[in-house]
């Protein structure tokens, strides 16, 4: 899976426009572990393509922060849009 995304990320059209606009987010820390809640809406060329929400796992090691798990949410109704 993760393969397939990197490659939907490395073949995409150099005139695509994508844009992901973050609408808020909520950041939950204990020690060295944080979890990060960022609904956002997605853009492709100027044209709202779907919402969601990303949740990230962070752990702060000796090298600095790495995302230790990443997942989202995606859907076309029930969006709330600008």
């Amino acid at each position: 899976m993760m393969d397939s995304f990197i490659k939907t990320i490395g073949n995409r059209s150099e005139a695509d426009k994508w844009e992901e606009r973050l609408l808020d987010y909520k950041v939950q820390i204990d020690g060295n572990l944080a979890h990060v809640w960022t609904p956002y809406e997605f853009w492709l060329n100027d044209k709202f393509s779907h919402c969601g929400a990303n949740a990230f796992t962070l752990a702060k090691t000796d090298e600095g922060c790495k995302i230790v798990h990443l997942i989202d949410s995606r859907r076309r109704t029930s969006c709330k849009q600008e």
